[in-house]
């Protein structure tokens, strides 16, 4: 089972989506704002995210941002909180 936060203005769109991967056997939320999905991915961590881009408050790729810029001043490595791992295990410069 996953962890999918769906970020979708369209009520009925983002309803279908999370019937169906529910359906699926995985755990789906909701979130119709960028200010809500920034809340919701740093609340629940989720392990997929479905991202509309045009979103009514700010794009998808602000959304992208937040998060990694949180991590990044929470952590001592930068490069660490890109990969998710523990300090020293970032991905190295120009790739993964």
């Amino acid at each position: 089972m996953k962890r999918i936060l769906i970020v979708e203005d369209n009520v009925d769109l983002a309803s279908g989506l999370r019937r169906n991967l529910e359906v699926e056997g995985h755990k789906a939320t909701v979130a119709g704002t960028a200010a809500a999905a920034i809340e919701t991915a740093m609340r629940e961590s989720p392990d997929l995210l479905v991202l509309d881009l045009g979103l009514p408050d700010r794009d998808g790729y602000y959304v992208l941002e937040q998060p990694l810029a949180r991590l990044q001043r929470a952590r001592a490595d930068p490069e660490c909180a890109r990969a998710g791992g523990r300090q020293g295990e970032g991905i190295p410069p120009g790739g993964r």
